[in-house]
């Protein structure tokens, strides 16, 4: 099984895994000891097609073996390019305990947390509730909104974020998958994360704090809360599923990502579909500017509404 989809845009012919925002990296699946077959018969498959001009797997871990099989296979058949797409953090779990781990962390952030800590001292009650147990899925979104209001990540659409975030968390309840926590004091929420659990391994898909309360450091908490329930419950792994510069300081390993790109031979694809990727990568490192641009600001807009109400 590979997930595909074809769409066009500039004219150009793309075929590609689908995608929307941070949806998580798509991969081949194949029967096990199958894979070599299964990969040369797709690739031998997509050589003979006409109806593409462009094909971008954007995001994909070629340590899995059905991935780079495919790797291997669409090579063989068409000229390939390989582009480091993304490292993201992981934290292994399955030896030691909680405080073993700790003591490989530095000593400079060991006594961030620390200090992080005392901050909390005096404010009132901490609690992180967890779902399911403590909270049902509608109380949980309801909080997750009132912590998305006050983090760059929501803003006007925090309710537009809200139902994206709950139509995959309601089926993942279901199937017993699905694990939020979000973090409280006196009651009201200072952020969540969302996590998806299966075969002893733990995806962080969302999280979002208050970023008014930077000194609290409540995705700090939070993440260490969830890395010691790991090492409690004997979870083998937690993929951090992102690559921020605070969740290296809670790796201790990274997963590589790469992008497989092939143009069709022949001349329309050929300028096509160069001429679609060049403007595709300015198009990105554009936005990936704005996106920086916006997190700042939003997290000024809140501080400083801060500062006003004191």
């Amino acid at each position: 099984l590979l997930p595909l989809y074809r769409r066009r845009t500039m004219g150009c012919r793309i075929l590609g895994f689908p995608v929307s925002g941070s949806t998580p990296p798509f991969s081949l699946i194949a029967e096990a000891g199958k894979e070599a077959e299964v990969a040369e018969a797709i690739a031998a498959h997509l050589k003979g097609r006409r109806d593409w001009d462009v094909l971008r797997l954007h995001k994909i871990c070629l340590d899995h073996a059905p991935a780079n099989a495919l790797a291997d296979a669409l090579e063989r058949h068409m000229p390939l390019v390989r582009k480091e797409a993304e490292t993201t953090y992981l934290v292994d779990t399955a030896s030691g305990s909680f405080e073993e781990y700790m003591a490989t962390r530095s000593r400079q952030f060991r006594k961030t947390l620390r200090k992080a800590e005392k901050q909390h001292d005096g404010l009132g009650e901490l609690r992180d509730l967890d779902c399911p147990g403590d909270l049902s899925l509608d109380q949980a979104m309801k909080m997750l909104e009132q912590v998305l209001e006050r983090s760059w990540k929501g803003g006007e659409d925090s309710a537009g974020v809200v139902r994206h975030l709950k139509r995959y968390a309601e089926p993942a309840l279901e199937d017993g998958i699905l694990h939020l926590s979000v973090a409280t004091l006196d009651g009201q929420p200072l952020g969540y994360q969302l996590w998806f659990v299966h075969a002893q391994k733990a995806y962080g898909f969302h999280l979002a704090y208050d970023v008014s309360l930077p000194k609290l450091s409540p995705g700090h908490m939070q993440l260490g809360r969830a890395i010691n329930i790991a090492f409690d419950t004997e979870m083998q792994e937690l993929d951090l599923c992102g690559s921020t510069d605070y969740l290296q300081k809670w790796a201790t390993g990274t997963r590589t990502f790469t992008e497989l790109r092939l143009v069709r031979s022949g001349l329309r694809s050929q300028l096509i579909g160069q001429a679609y990727l060049r403007s595709r990568d300015r198009r990105h490192e554009k936005a990936r500017a704005e996106v920086e641009q916006v997190k700042e600001d939003r997290k000024q807009q809140i501080r400083a509404s801060e500062d006003s109400k004191e």
